[in-house]
């Protein structure tokens, strides 16, 4: 596979990671929604090269 659709999945997998870190950390939340609110933000962020490298396939 491409590059373009690597790129993607790393940051997706950052996504994740980050959230539940941030959602552990915080008072009000737990690890399982900031994981889910990471995975959304980085799936909207990355569509783009999803994208372009479907459109390129």
């Amino acid at each position: 596979m491409d590059e373009i659709f690597w790129i993607p999945i790393g940051a997706i997998v950052a996504g994740l990671l980050l959230g539940m870190i941030v959602g552990a950390r915080s008072r009000s939340s737990s690890a399982g929604s900031g994981a889910l609110v990471g995975i959304a933000l980085a799936i909207m962020a990355t569509f783009p090269l999803w994208a372009i490298g479907l459109s390129n396939a």
